[in-house]
Protein backbone atom coordinates (compact mmCIF):
# COMPACT_ATOMS: atom_id res chain seq x y z
CA UNK A 1 0.00 0.00 0.00
CA UNK A 2 2.70 2.68 1.02
CA UNK A 3 4.72 1.94 -2.22
CA UNK A 4 1.50 2.38 -3.86
CA UNK A 5 0.88 5.61 -2.50
CA UNK A 6 4.99 6.56 -2.67
CA UNK A 7 4.30 6.02 -6.99
CA UNK A 8 0.84 8.24 -7.34
CA UNK A 9 2.51 11.26 -5.07
CA UNK A 10 5.67 10.62 -7.33
CA UNK A 11 3.53 10.30 -10.94
CA UNK A 12 1.18 13.69 -9.59
CA UNK A 13 4.72 15.32 -8.64
CA UNK A 14 6.34 14.78 -12.35
CA UNK A 15 3.44 15.34 -13.89
CA UNK A 16 2.64 18.83 -12.14
CA UNK A 17 6.29 20.31 -12.40
CA UNK A 18 5.83 19.73 -16.31
CA UNK A 19 2.90 21.41 -16.22
CA UNK A 20 4.60 24.67 -14.43
CA UNK A 21 4.58 27.03 -17.37
CA UNK A 22 8.31 27.83 -15.93
CA UNK A 23 10.18 29.30 -19.25
CA UNK A 24 12.93 26.41 -19.56
CA UNK A 25 15.68 27.34 -22.49
CA UNK A 26 15.67 23.81 -23.79
CA UNK A 27 11.28 23.25 -24.14
CA UNK A 28 10.34 26.86 -23.54
CA UNK A 29 6.94 26.84 -24.10
CA UNK A 30 6.11 22.59 -22.87
CA UNK A 31 4.68 24.08 -19.58
CA UNK A 32 2.26 26.59 -21.18
CA UNK A 33 0.98 24.92 -23.70
CA UNK A 34 0.48 21.52 -21.64
CA UNK A 35 -1.15 24.44 -19.21
CA UNK A 36 -3.37 25.53 -22.18
CA UNK A 37 -4.44 22.02 -23.10
CA UNK A 38 -6.71 21.94 -19.84
CA UNK A 39 -7.83 25.66 -19.48
CA UNK A 40 -10.95 24.76 -20.02
CA UNK A 41 -11.00 22.28 -17.63
CA UNK A 42 -9.36 24.56 -15.16
CA UNK A 43 -12.31 27.31 -16.04
CA UNK A 44 -15.09 25.26 -15.41
CA UNK A 45 -13.65 24.06 -11.89
CA UNK A 46 -12.45 27.73 -10.82
CA UNK A 47 -16.12 28.84 -12.08
CA UNK A 48 -17.69 27.05 -9.43
CA UNK A 49 -15.96 29.57 -7.16
CA UNK A 50 -17.09 32.41 -9.59
CA UNK A 51 -13.71 32.92 -10.53
CA UNK A 52 -12.23 33.78 -14.28
CA UNK A 53 -8.72 32.60 -14.57
CA UNK A 54 -8.60 32.70 -18.23
CA UNK A 55 -6.57 35.91 -17.87
CA UNK A 56 -4.46 34.67 -14.85
CA UNK A 57 -3.85 30.90 -15.57
CA UNK A 58 -0.23 31.14 -16.33
CA UNK A 59 0.62 33.41 -13.45
CA UNK A 60 2.29 32.30 -10.24
CA UNK A 61 0.04 30.67 -7.57
CA UNK A 62 -3.21 31.74 -9.92
CA UNK A 63 -6.06 29.69 -8.68
CA UNK A 64 -5.64 27.68 -12.23
CA UNK A 65 -2.60 26.36 -10.58
CA UNK A 66 -3.97 24.17 -7.67
CA UNK A 67 -6.96 23.31 -9.92
CA UNK A 68 -4.47 21.91 -12.27
CA UNK A 69 -2.74 19.82 -9.48
CA UNK A 70 -6.19 18.55 -8.57
CA UNK A 71 -6.17 17.75 -12.29
CA UNK A 72 -3.15 15.95 -12.41
CA UNK A 73 -4.05 14.59 -8.79
CA UNK A 74 -6.76 12.29 -10.53
CA UNK A 75 -5.17 12.19 -13.58
CA UNK A 76 -1.49 10.23 -11.94
CA UNK A 77 -4.20 7.90 -9.11
CA UNK A 78 -5.52 6.83 -12.93
CA UNK A 79 -2.19 5.89 -13.85
CA UNK A 80 -0.94 4.21 -11.60
CA UNK A 81 -3.96 1.83 -11.29
CA UNK A 82 -3.46 1.25 -14.93
CA UNK A 83 0.19 0.24 -14.75
CA UNK A 84 -0.72 -1.47 -11.42
CA UNK A 85 -3.61 -3.55 -13.41
CA UNK A 86 -2.03 -3.78 -17.10
CA UNK A 87 1.69 -4.20 -16.51
CA UNK A 88 2.59 -4.27 -12.45
CA UNK A 89 5.81 -6.03 -13.51
CA UNK A 90 6.88 -2.26 -14.72
CA UNK A 91 5.83 -0.42 -11.55
CA UNK A 92 9.78 -0.43 -10.36
CA UNK A 93 11.32 0.90 -13.26
CA UNK A 94 8.60 3.24 -14.11
CA UNK A 95 8.91 4.42 -10.29
CA UNK A 96 12.59 4.84 -11.05
CA UNK A 97 12.37 6.91 -13.95
CA UNK A 98 9.87 9.28 -11.75
CA UNK A 99 12.62 9.34 -8.87
CA UNK A 100 15.31 10.83 -10.85
CA UNK A 101 13.00 12.54 -12.69
CA UNK A 102 12.37 14.43 -9.33
CA UNK A 103 16.04 14.16 -9.00
CA UNK A 104 17.25 16.32 -12.03
CA UNK A 105 14.43 18.72 -11.20
CA UNK A 106 15.08 19.57 -7.54
CA UNK A 107 18.69 19.79 -8.49
CA UNK A 108 17.92 22.27 -10.97
CA UNK A 109 16.20 25.06 -9.25
CA UNK A 110 18.13 24.65 -6.30
CA UNK A 111 21.06 25.67 -7.93
CA UNK A 112 19.51 28.38 -9.86
CA UNK A 113 18.00 29.91 -7.06
CA UNK A 114 21.38 29.96 -5.95
CA UNK A 115 22.78 31.11 -8.72
CA UNK A 116 20.06 34.02 -8.72
CA UNK A 117 20.97 35.15 -5.20
CA UNK A 118 24.91 34.96 -6.01
CA UNK A 119 24.03 37.26 -8.76
CA UNK A 120 22.04 39.40 -7.58
CA UNK A 121 18.82 38.82 -9.59
CA UNK A 122 16.73 37.02 -6.70
CA UNK A 123 17.13 39.30 -3.95
CA UNK A 124 18.70 42.41 -5.79
CA UNK A 125 19.74 45.99 -4.28
CA UNK A 126 16.33 48.17 -3.42
CA UNK A 127 15.38 50.53 -6.17
CA UNK A 128 15.75 54.20 -5.40
CA UNK A 129 12.10 55.03 -4.76
CA UNK A 130 12.14 51.98 -1.94
CA UNK A 131 14.71 53.22 -0.35
CA UNK A 132 12.96 56.19 0.25
CA UNK A 133 9.72 54.14 1.31
CA UNK A 134 8.32 54.25 4.72
CA UNK A 135 8.62 51.19 6.18
CA UNK A 136 5.05 51.24 6.69
CA UNK A 137 4.42 51.74 3.74
CA UNK A 138 5.47 48.53 2.30
CA UNK A 139 4.04 45.23 1.47
CA UNK A 140 5.28 42.33 3.62
CA UNK A 141 7.03 40.73 0.57
CA UNK A 142 8.58 43.90 -0.87
CA UNK A 143 9.57 44.42 2.46
CA UNK A 144 11.54 40.97 3.25
CA UNK A 145 12.69 41.43 -0.37
CA UNK A 146 13.94 44.60 0.29
CA UNK A 147 15.85 43.56 3.41
CA UNK A 148 17.49 40.58 2.21
CA UNK A 149 18.81 42.50 -0.99
CA UNK A 150 20.67 44.65 1.55
CA UNK A 151 22.92 41.87 2.91
CA UNK A 152 25.56 40.40 0.74
CA UNK A 153 26.99 38.10 3.45
CA UNK A 154 23.26 36.30 3.92
CA UNK A 155 22.70 36.35 0.55
CA UNK A 156 26.13 34.43 -0.44
CA UNK A 157 25.16 31.75 2.33
CA UNK A 158 21.70 30.87 0.74
CA UNK A 159 23.14 30.55 -2.35
CA UNK A 160 26.47 27.97 -1.72
CA UNK A 161 23.78 25.81 0.43
CA UNK A 162 20.91 25.73 -2.13
CA UNK A 163 24.09 25.04 -4.66
CA UNK A 164 25.95 22.70 -2.75
CA UNK A 165 22.39 21.15 -1.87
CA UNK A 166 21.83 20.85 -5.96
CA UNK A 167 25.37 18.90 -6.58
CA UNK A 168 24.68 16.70 -3.86
CA UNK A 169 21.55 15.43 -4.91
CA UNK A 170 23.30 14.83 -8.72
CA UNK A 171 25.37 12.02 -7.13
CA UNK A 172 24.15 8.54 -5.49
CA UNK A 173 26.82 8.84 -2.37
CA UNK A 174 25.59 12.11 -1.59
CA UNK A 175 21.98 11.74 -2.77
CA UNK A 176 20.99 12.01 1.01
CA UNK A 177 22.91 14.23 2.44
CA UNK A 178 21.89 16.92 -0.30
CA UNK A 179 18.20 15.72 -0.07
CA UNK A 180 18.52 16.52 3.67
CA UNK A 181 19.77 19.92 3.29
CA UNK A 182 17.47 20.45 0.41
CA UNK A 183 14.83 19.93 2.75
CA UNK A 184 15.57 22.15 5.31
CA UNK A 185 16.14 24.77 2.83
CA UNK A 186 12.86 24.06 1.01
CA UNK A 187 10.98 24.14 4.02
CA UNK A 188 12.21 27.55 5.66
CA UNK A 189 11.42 29.03 1.85
CA UNK A 190 7.92 27.64 2.02
CA UNK A 191 7.63 29.06 5.42
CA UNK A 192 8.75 32.60 4.26
CA UNK A 193 6.85 32.62 1.09
CA UNK A 194 3.13 31.76 3.78
CA UNK A 195 4.26 34.17 5.91
CA UNK A 196 5.58 37.43 3.90
CA UNK A 197 2.72 36.55 1.32
CA UNK A 198 4.80 36.24 -1.53
CA UNK A 199 3.30 34.64 -4.82
CA UNK A 200 5.69 31.96 -4.93
CA UNK A 201 3.56 29.58 -2.53
CA UNK A 202 2.71 27.20 -5.19
CA UNK A 203 6.58 26.32 -6.46
CA UNK A 204 7.74 26.90 -3.24
CA UNK A 205 5.32 24.11 -1.60
CA UNK A 206 5.42 21.55 -4.62
CA UNK A 207 9.96 21.69 -4.56
CA UNK A 208 9.75 20.93 -0.65
CA UNK A 209 7.00 17.91 -1.19
CA UNK A 210 9.06 17.03 -4.07
CA UNK A 211 12.09 16.21 -1.75
CA UNK A 212 9.99 15.05 0.68
CA UNK A 213 8.61 12.34 -1.65
CA UNK A 214 12.53 11.46 -2.27
CA UNK A 215 13.53 11.14 0.61
CA UNK A 216 10.89 8.12 1.16
CA UNK A 217 13.28 6.33 -0.55
CA UNK A 218 15.87 6.55 2.22
CA UNK A 219 13.42 5.35 4.91
CA UNK A 220 15.86 3.13 5.95
CA UNK A 221 18.49 5.98 6.39
CA UNK A 222 16.32 8.20 8.68
CA UNK A 223 15.68 5.02 10.52
CA UNK A 224 19.50 4.54 11.04
CA UNK A 225 19.65 8.54 12.17
CA UNK A 226 16.85 8.31 14.63
CA UNK A 227 18.84 5.00 16.29
CA UNK A 228 16.04 2.74 14.97
CA UNK A 229 16.67 -1.13 13.70
CA UNK A 230 16.71 -1.07 10.07
CA UNK A 231 16.90 -3.50 7.54
CA UNK A 232 18.64 -3.02 4.00
CA UNK A 233 16.44 -1.48 1.68
CA UNK A 234 17.67 -0.95 -1.67
CA UNK A 235 17.67 2.62 -3.59
CA UNK A 236 17.22 3.89 -6.93
CA UNK A 237 20.31 3.55 -8.63
CA UNK A 238 21.57 4.99 -12.24
CA UNK A 239 25.44 5.87 -13.44
CA UNK A 240 26.83 8.80 -12.73
CA UNK A 241 27.18 9.25 -16.07
CA UNK A 242 23.31 8.72 -17.04
CA UNK A 243 22.70 11.56 -14.75
CA UNK A 244 25.19 13.97 -16.52
CA UNK A 245 23.94 13.11 -19.48
CA UNK A 246 20.24 13.58 -18.49
CA UNK A 247 21.28 16.70 -16.79
CA UNK A 248 23.11 18.07 -19.45
CA UNK A 249 19.33 20.08 -20.87
CA UNK A 250 19.49 21.61 -17.19
CA UNK A 251 23.14 22.76 -17.81
CA UNK A 252 22.39 24.25 -20.97
CA UNK A 253 19.44 26.27 -19.45
CA UNK A 254 21.55 27.39 -16.42
CA UNK A 255 24.66 28.44 -18.71
CA UNK A 256 22.13 30.40 -21.11
CA UNK A 257 20.37 32.24 -18.48
CA UNK A 258 23.52 33.60 -16.17
CA UNK A 259 26.02 33.68 -19.38
CA UNK A 260 26.11 37.55 -19.45
CA UNK A 261 23.72 38.60 -16.13
CA UNK A 262 24.40 41.80 -14.77
CA UNK A 263 23.24 42.77 -11.45
CA UNK A 264 20.78 45.25 -10.82
CA UNK A 265 21.74 48.49 -9.31
CA UNK A 266 19.50 50.86 -7.44
CA UNK A 267 18.97 53.66 -10.31
CA UNK A 268 19.01 57.04 -9.17
CA UNK A 269 17.12 59.41 -6.83
CA UNK A 270 17.18 63.45 -6.57
CA UNK A 271 15.45 65.84 -4.30
CA UNK A 272 13.64 68.77 -6.11
CA UNK A 273 14.91 71.98 -5.23
CA UNK A 274 12.90 74.32 -7.30
CA UNK A 275 10.77 74.32 -10.40
CA UNK A 276 10.64 77.17 -12.56
CA UNK A 277 7.26 76.51 -14.92
CA UNK A 278 3.74 74.99 -14.56
CA UNK A 279 2.84 71.72 -15.78
CA UNK A 280 -0.65 70.70 -16.89
CA UNK A 281 -0.06 66.85 -16.14
CA UNK A 282 1.00 67.24 -12.68
CA UNK A 283 1.32 69.29 -9.79
CA UNK A 284 5.11 69.68 -9.63
CA UNK A 285 5.09 72.22 -6.61
CA UNK A 286 4.27 68.97 -4.60
CA UNK A 287 6.93 67.05 -5.84
CA UNK A 288 9.90 66.74 -3.32
CA UNK A 289 12.09 63.64 -5.16
CA UNK A 290 12.14 62.06 -8.39
CA UNK A 291 13.36 58.45 -8.51
CA UNK A 292 14.71 56.84 -11.86
CA UNK A 293 13.77 53.07 -11.04
CA UNK A 294 16.32 50.64 -12.94
CA UNK A 295 13.47 48.78 -14.64
CA UNK A 296 12.64 52.02 -16.87
CA UNK A 297 10.76 53.89 -15.03
CA UNK A 298 9.97 57.36 -13.69
CA UNK A 299 8.57 58.10 -10.12
CA UNK A 300 7.45 60.63 -8.42
CA UNK A 301 7.16 61.71 -4.90
CA UNK A 302 4.88 63.80 -3.02
CA UNK A 303 5.33 66.15 0.30
CA UNK A 304 2.87 63.22 1.86
CA UNK A 305 5.00 60.56 0.81
CA UNK A 306 2.99 59.31 -2.30
CA UNK A 307 4.94 57.94 -4.87
CA UNK A 308 3.86 57.68 -8.96
CA UNK A 309 5.30 55.94 -11.58
CA UNK A 310 5.75 56.44 -15.56
CA UNK A 311 7.05 54.40 -17.81
CA UNK A 312 9.77 55.23 -19.63
CA UNK A 313 10.89 55.05 -23.29
CA UNK A 314 13.69 56.05 -26.19
CA UNK A 315 16.51 54.89 -23.69
CA UNK A 316 14.90 56.34 -20.51
CA UNK A 317 14.66 60.27 -22.64
CA UNK A 318 10.73 59.90 -22.87
CA UNK A 319 7.87 59.68 -20.30
CA UNK A 320 4.41 58.72 -21.34
CA UNK A 321 1.97 60.24 -18.90
CA UNK A 322 -2.00 60.49 -19.78
CA UNK A 323 -1.17 59.27 -22.95
CA UNK A 324 0.87 62.74 -23.93
CA UNK A 325 4.56 62.39 -24.50
CA UNK A 326 6.87 64.18 -21.68
CA UNK A 327 10.74 64.64 -23.13
CA UNK A 328 13.34 64.98 -20.17
CA UNK A 329 16.88 65.51 -20.26
CA UNK A 330 19.53 65.82 -17.08
CA UNK A 331 22.50 68.00 -17.40
CA UNK A 332 24.50 68.59 -14.43
CA UNK A 333 21.31 69.69 -11.29
CA UNK A 334 19.03 70.32 -14.12
CA UNK A 335 16.52 68.43 -15.38
CA UNK A 336 14.85 69.99 -18.77
CA UNK A 337 11.11 68.64 -18.85
CA UNK A 338 8.96 69.51 -22.23
CA UNK A 339 5.55 68.80 -22.73
CA UNK A 340 3.56 69.84 -25.84
CA UNK A 341 5.19 73.32 -26.26
CA UNK A 342 5.56 73.99 -22.33
CA UNK A 343 9.11 73.75 -21.21
CA UNK A 344 9.80 73.58 -17.42
CA UNK A 345 13.11 73.54 -15.47
CA UNK A 346 13.73 71.75 -12.38
CA UNK A 347 15.93 72.43 -10.31
CA UNK A 348 17.94 69.04 -8.87
CA UNK A 349 20.66 67.81 -6.41
CA UNK A 350 21.82 63.73 -7.00
CA UNK A 351 21.05 62.16 -3.35
CA UNK A 352 24.20 59.50 -2.80
CA UNK A 353 22.13 55.98 -2.27
CA UNK A 354 25.82 54.53 -1.13
CA UNK A 355 25.17 56.44 1.94
CA UNK A 356 21.89 55.60 3.58
CA UNK A 357 22.16 53.86 6.51
CA UNK A 358 19.81 51.01 4.76
CA UNK A 359 22.48 50.74 2.05
CA UNK A 360 25.13 49.80 4.73
CA UNK A 361 26.42 46.28 4.48
CA UNK A 362 28.16 46.01 7.42
CA UNK A 363 28.46 43.30 10.05
CA UNK A 364 29.73 44.27 13.41
CA UNK A 365 31.06 41.81 15.89
CA UNK A 366 31.05 43.24 19.36
CA UNK A 367 27.96 45.75 20.65
CA UNK A 368 30.29 48.74 21.29
CA UNK A 369 30.89 48.99 17.26
CA UNK A 370 27.15 50.01 17.29
CA UNK A 371 27.42 52.98 19.83
CA UNK A 372 27.92 56.32 18.29
CA UNK A 373 31.20 58.24 19.50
Amino acid sequence: MKRNILFWFSCWSVLTLLFLPFPFVFFPKTGILLSESILPLNELICSWLGINVRDSFLVSDSLAFYSTALILGVLSLLIMIFIYWKGKKYLPAVQKVLFFTLVLFLSYFLIRYGLDKLFGVQFYTPAANTLHTPVGQLGKDILFWTSMGTSTFYNQFMAITEISAGILILFNRTRFLGLIVGFGVLLNIFAINIGFDITVKYLSGLLFFCCLICLCFYSSNIRFLLGRTVSEKSVPHVSGIYIFVLFLPFLLDLSVTYWNIKSKDSGKSYTVESVSGISNLMSTEELVRIHFHPEGYFITENKQQRFTSYAMKNNGNLVVIDKQPVFISIEENRLLWKENKTEIVWNIKETDLKKMVLKQDKTHWYVEALIPR
